[in-house]
């Protein structure tokens, strides 16, 4: 039981990208988790080789801390897993790098239900790339903190902030349209590597 007498627990993988980074994040921001239920999905080595050209390979995975305690389920929508959430009497879960689409009644099992930080300003920009997509339209890069719902990315906002790029050196660009393309594509890559770390940082 953490000191604002919430219990809560994370949804995360054994060696998830984003999760052993999110748990140990929150930890050493002092929030303390009463349980990490671990679906046992393994990282995909294609999603690795994405986030590695995210980031530049400078947010390497990170693994689980030891603690707080694990719980092994069979899938984070199983029954097992809904059955631990009642039973441990869980407050809130918080999205801590699940691999699935959360049904409905894991979504309700917890009274306060399920946090997630959406890497992107919502509703604006939904889905997977909304740090490329922000910075293609050269719009702020933003972390938002929301409750989730059955649709992939809404649910009630809570806060969002803005991840500051403006000091971001630019590329020079050529005068030639196909190497200026090929240099706006760089320099947007290297402007998403650098949102990614500061996101993360921010979490």
């Amino acid at each position: 039981m953490n000191g604002n007498m919430l219990k809560i627990g994370a949804l995360a993988t054994v060696d998830g990208i984003l999760s052993g980074r999110i748990v140990q994040a929150m930890l050493e921001r002092g929030v303390a988790i009463d349980a990490v239920l671990v679906d046992p999905a393994t990282i995909k080595a294609r999603d690795l080789r994405v986030h590695e050209q995210r980031t530049g390979g400078r947010l390497p995975v990170l693994p689980l801390p030891e603690r707080p305690p694990r719980f092994y389920v069979s899938d984070h929508n199983g029954a097992d897993c809904l059955e631990l959430v009642r039973s441990l009497e869980l407050d809130l879960l918080v999205n801590a790098g699940t691999p699935r689409i959360v049904d409905t009644v894991l979504l309700h099992a917890a009274p306060m239900g399920v946090l997630n930080c959406h890497p992107g300003r919502l509703p604006d920009y939904r889905g997977a790339c909304a740090v490329e997509h922000a910075v293609m339209n050269d719009e702020p890069v933003a972390n938002t903190l929301h409750r989730m719902t059955e649709g992939v990315d809404e649910g009630p906002v809570l806060m969002i902030e803005d991840v500051p790029l403006n000091e971001v050196t630019f590329w020079p660009v050529p005068f030639s349209s196909s190497s200026r393309a090929g240099s706006v594509r760089r320099t947007s890559r290297h402007r998403v590597m650098v949102a990614g770390e500061r996101l993360w940082a921010m979490m």
